[in-house]
């Protein structure tokens, strides 16, 4: 064999020689762990049989590292309860309490309490029962006597015999609505009615902002007891079917009328006052030629004169009273005529 590091020819030495060093570097790896050898690449793998270990390998660091899980950690087992092991039945008299005692003692206790307490409360029940039932007798015999007595007392008071005698004649206060209403009644039934200052029906007049009453018309020709208005009295003209001068029908008038400006006028300076012997006739006849102050006529039905009165003033002051009387073939004769001057003087007729 040559020496070591002495150049040796041949491949077949060299090759010997990289096994043998190859064979020394294998002596000094892991041939196993706890006897386990290692799989054909040589690793023995390293698992964890519980949850709560945990393997974690790390190739660059060349380790292994086992960790705990401490989510994963089984409850520990109790050893021993109250010195008993096993599966361990415990007593209530086995569990201690603070103060010496223990929980069977307590709960004893505490039943003979509630059982005591029971009985208390029914005995309370009952005594509450019988109180209640004899103060209810109490409010029966009370209420039952209240009636008469309150019946009696009010008989007895002035005050309250007065005032049932005031109350159901005094007036209902009424707040309904905005507009001025008057307290009205019908026997014992009581009502309001509007206080207006126009034409309502079925309202109460009020004067208006100029102090006038208002009214609505009457019905055109009543003749009942209806209050007449200014418009119903003032209408004017041939259709004014209301006013007080009546244009047509039978009238009769007793007594002294005296008439102190009463003036128709027809044409000129004409004014002629027309008494006809028939009153169905509707206008006066034709005065004669001239001018006059004032004539009355009296005429016939047909129209026929029969009389008249001609009054008239001259332009020397002279005042003419003319009275003429038809004949019998309708024609007017002047029957007379009186004259006076402007000095009161009677003159010749025909001054």
């Amino acid at each position: 064999m040559p020496r070591q590091d002495v150049p040796y020819g041949g491949a077949i030495c060299r090759l010997k020689e990289r096994i043998a060093e190859i064979w020394d570097e294998l002596g000094k790896k892991l041939h196993s762990i706890n006897g386990v050898e290692g799989d054909g690449a040589g690793d023995v793998k390293i698992v964890s049989g519980d949850a709560a270990i945990t393997i974690t390998d790390s190739p660059a660091g060349h380790y292994v590292e086992i960790g705990l899980d401490h989510g994963n950690l089984p409850s520990a087992a109790v050893s021993s309860v109250n010195g008993q092991t096993g599966a361990v039945v415990l007593d209530a008299s086995d569990i201690n309490v603070i103060g010496g005692s223990d929980v069977e003692t307590d709960l004893a206790n505490l039943d003979a309490d509630l059982q005591q307490a029971q009985s208390d409360i029914a005995q309370e029940a009952l005594a509450r029962a019988n109180a209640d039932s004899t103060l209810q007798g109490n409010i029966n015999t009370l209420s039952a006597s209240i009636p008469t007595a309150a019946a009696t007392a009010v008989a007895n008071d002035p005050t309250v015999a007065q005032l049932s005698t005031d109350v159901p004649n005094k007036v209902d206060k009424i707040t309904s609505g905005s507009s001025l209403k008057a307290y009205t009644h019908t026997g014992a039934t009581q009502g309001e009615t509007s206080v207006v200052d126009g034409t309502a029906a079925n309202s109460i007049g009020i004067r208006d902002a100029n102090g006038r009453m208002q009214a609505a018309d009457p019905a055109g020709g009543a003749t009942d007891k209806t209050l007449v208005t200014a418009n119903w009295v003032s209408q004017t003209g041939d259709s004014s079917p209301n006013n007080l001068l009546h244009k047509s029908g039978n009238e009769t008038k007793t007594g002294l009328l005296t008439l102190q400006a009463l003036k128709v006028q027809n044409t000129g300076n004409l004014s002629e006052l027309v008494i006809l012997k028939n009153p169905s006739f509707p206008s006066a006849s034709t005065p004669p030629a001239g001018s006059y102050n004032s004539l009355i006529s009296f005429v016939a039905s047909n129209d026929e004169p029969l009389a008249r009165i001609r009054f008239r003033e001259t332009s020397r002051g002279v005042k003419q009273l003319w009275i003429d009387m038809a004949g019998t073939d309708g024609t007017l004769q002047s029957l007379m005529l009186i004259a006076i001057d402007a000095d009161n003087n009677i003159v010749t007729p025909w001054s």
